[in-house]
């Protein structure tokens, strides 16, 4: 941003500000936004903040604050933010008088994409002469400061950490230190079903939290969206367990957790670098992420894990079997499986769900979970959803040429898609290339796709409708938004996870929860499918409580695409 502008923005907004003009403030604010004022207490998170500040400030309105003198220099704090320091002289003019008033104000603006605003203000400082060196000197460090701190919470962003970090281990080197960091599961949830409002609330709770709980030999930061990171002195695996179930009872507040609809939870990480001074700061936080990543976050409990060598080894691997993935594309190494669903009525084969294996040159297989969890974190996954796509439309296009009684078959896709506008469309080409009936596709939908993509799941799902496919919820159960799916989603199948059958045969509490949702899903004119059928015992559980039809290993394991077809597109039963 080039300095002239910088400067004409805090014009503006001082102007502004003098006139107690709100309107002309709030188009120049960001949100969230940070204002420090000249006491210690007045710190403010939100424009409505700062309207109460503005009329207790300028409450009387018999007194006017007249512009003498403005002098405004810009600081280039980096490509996307840039720093203003105005220094103002003012004349108060009150029935009691007139005087002068001295003010500081220290504004910096963050490139947004509707413009550059306004997102963090240091307001009413002691005023120091331009012309005096020293005073010059202390503006630099406040700017300084105020350039490492993170806007919504007010603690350090990544690079006041990392600063503060290195300072602390050079202060204190006989200390024993451990890297934490860790993420909030299901943040997105929160903000879709309560608001960012308060989704910014539960951040600065777990911030002013995280830095309570740190001494002055330690520290912490907010280093991205929704994950942390803090130092900490380490006292022994014991010690840490306790501070960390201290961490995670004290997350949010009592009153702001009875307004969450969740459970705070987090997953984390913990680096115990075996030389604190032979590292950078970053790469040992990167170790940390590397032992969170290596845990479940869409589980509904907070769990955290110490890194260990391997866990970056196995980065290593993960990062080699990417860069294979596309030449297994084009040689065809991966190959469409399929796994049968069953009719509880008739014992007649019902559909099949499309799956994948990655077949290695020596014949093994790679299973999916090992390779699709990597693709979704990268574009990846958009080019190989399609090519799976593409595989299962040939053969069902092949099995509708030779006669075959062909049944509706799901397919899963990436909810990476739901980010660009024509994926329906681009779908939709795929199928009708091969003129598949539409009725022969059963689209499925998981919990994290609802979570992340709330309004256009909507949207998505009346379309499939219209366009003649079919839609199915699956791994229902599984998470925080499931009946929040159930109730706002108009889905033809529910999927239920394997986890509410597993244990059917000999808890009561599963068969009640277990039936309760089969009778959700008929109430909601959705077929029941159960998932994870192993044992005839859980097969008789579920035919009791009225499931429709079930997919597991008691009936098939997935199986080659080809070896499906001849074994359940013919006209012939499945005898068990």
């Amino acid at each position: 941003m080039r300095s002239v502008e910088a400067e004409q923005i805090a014009q503006r907004f001082i102007q502004c500000y003098l006139r107690r003009d709100l309107d002309g403030i709030g188009e120049l604010l960001a949100q969230p936004l940070f204002w420090i004022g000249a006491e210690k207490s007045d710190v403010f998170y939100s424009f409505e903040d700062v309207c109460a500040h503005m009329r207790q400030l300028h409450g009387d309105p018999k007194v006017q604050l007249l512009l003498e003198n403005m002098q405004v220099e810009s600081f280039s704090s980096g490509r996307d933010t840039t720093t203003v320091l105005a220094f103002l002289r003012l004349g108060v003019e009150a029935e009691s008088g007139a005087s002068m008033l001295t003010v500081r104000m220290t504004l910096q603006l963050r490139s947004l994409p509707q413009g550059w605003r306004i997102c963090c203000i240091h307001s009413s400082v002691p005023y120091f002469p331009p012309q005096d060196a020293s005073a010059v000197q202390v503006t630099r460090r406040q700017l300084e400061e105020l350039r490492l701190r993170d806007a919504l919470t007010g603690i350090y962003n990544m690079e006041g950490f990392v600063a503060a970090a290195d300072q602390l281990r050079r202060r204190w080197p006989q200390n024993t230190y451990v890297f934490l960091k860790f993420g909030i599961n299901g943040f997105r949830y929160i903000n879709r079903t309560s608001g960012f409002v308060v989704g910014d609330q539960v951040l600065r709770h777990i911030a002013g939290h995280l830095q309570a709980s740190c001494s002055e030999q330690e520290t912490c930061g907010r280093v991205e969206k929704d994950i942390f990171a803090a130092m900490l002195v380490f006292r022994g695996k014991a010690d840490m367990a306790r501070r960390m179930e201290q961490i995670r009872a004290a997350l949010v507040d009592e009153e702001l957790r009875r307004q969450l609809s969740v459970e705070i939870n987090f997953t984390a990480g913990l680096y115990l670098p075996p030389n604190l001074q032979g590292e950078e700061i970053k790469d040992m936080l990167d170790k940390a992420l590397v032992a969170q990543q290596s845990l479940d976050s869409s589980r509904a409990v907070s769990e955290y894990v110490y890194y260990a060598p391997e866990m970056s080894a196995r980065w290593y691997a993960d990062s080699q079997l990417m860069a294979k993935a596309m030449s297994a594309i084009e040689s065809g190494a991966f190959k469409l499986y399929i796994q049968p669903q069953v009719e509880l009525a008739t014992g007649s084969p019902a559909a099949g769900e499309a799956l994948v294996r990655w077949q290695q040159p020596d014949g093994s297989l790679i299973m999916p979970g090992a390779f699709i969890p990597l693709f979704e974190h990268s574009e990846f996954i958009l080019e190989f959803d399609f090519y799976m796509l593409d595989l299962l439309c040939r053969h069902l296009r092949r099995w509708l040429n030779e006669g075959r009684p062909v049944l509706p078959v799901s397919i899963n896709q990436s909810r990476r898609h739901l980010a660009h506008s024509r994926y329906l469309e681009d779908f939709c080409s795929v199928v009708d290339k091969y003129r598949i009936p539409h009725e022969l596709i059963v689209f499925e939908l998981t919990e994290s796709t609802f979570v992340e993509y709330n309004d256009e799941v909507y949207v998505m799902a009346r379309r499939l409708h219209e366009m003649g496919f079919l839609l199915a919820i699956d791994d229902f159960g599984t998470g925080y938004a499931s009946l929040n799916m159930l109730s706002m989603l108009s889905a033809d199948i529910l999927k239920i996870d394997r986890s509410l059958a597993i244990d059917c045969e000999k808890n009561r509490r599963s068969v009640v929860i277990l039936q309760k949702v089969v009778e959700m899903a008929h109430e909601t004119k959705m077929i029941a499918v159960c998932e994870g059928i192993e044992t005839a015992g859980q097969l008789d559980c579920v035919r009791q409580l009225g499931c429709d039809v079930v997919q597991g290993f008691y009936y098939a394991r997935p199986m080659p695409a080809e070896d499906f077809a001849g074994q359940y597109l013919a006209p012939c039963a499945v005898s068990h």
